[in-house]
């Protein structure tokens, strides 16, 4: 993971609750969906200097990487089984400025693929992530369901120029990101 902000920003204390957005995920996640889509609508509706409260049951460590790369920095709030997230745009895209205006404009848009393997049998999953890279468009992250921790993968995506980060949703259920390695 990048630099996490370990101490609350000053300005998260002091901006106005105008420019808080506020969304509640738990409730998508008990119905059994994936808030993911929900999310990204609520950050592209931010305006200039707004900040997205995301609350979850689970510290959403692939969703850091996603919003990271369009430029925004995270600050997490734990308490008991809930988590506060701060999502804000620094502009950056989580790197040094150096494109040009035109590669910056598509590099913005971040495309996610998803992929169920839950109940493939080995090595089914790893076959159908490993084809899905090969069409993975540039600008696409590739986010699997999985009925477990695909170590046996990580090696086969290090070889491909990938990246894979993944989180457990509950028993038998993880959620795995991966994107290419940034060059």
């Amino acid at each position: 993971m990048a630099d996490l902000i370990k101490k609350k920003p000053e300005f998260l204390d002091t901006i106005s609750l105008k420019k808080i957005k506020e969304l509640d995920v738990r409730p998508i996640l008990m119905g059994g969906q994936d808030p993911f889509s929900q999310i990204m609508s609520a950050i592209s509706a931010l305006d200039e200097g707004d900040v997205l409260k995301l609350i979850n049951s689970f510290e959403p460590l692939p969703l850091y990487k996603v919003l990271g790369r369009q430029g925004y920095e995270h600050f997490t709030e734990q308490f008991d089984n809930e988590y506060h997230i701060y999502f804000w745009n620094t502009g950056n895209n989580g790197q040094e400025d150096q494109t040009v205006p035109a590669q910056k404009e598509k590099e913005d848009t971040t495309v996610v693929i998803e992929l169920d393997v839950r109940g493939l049998e080995p090595p089914e999953p790893m076959i159908k992530i490993l084809e899905k890279l090969t069409q993975l468009p540039e600008c696409a992250v590739l986010l699997v369901h999985h009925h477990r921790e695909p170590v046996m993968l990580y090696p086969k995506l290090e070889e491909n120029g990938f990246e894979a980060t993944a989180n457990k949703i509950e028993e038998n259920y993880y959620k795995v990101l991966i994107s290419r390695k940034k060059q």
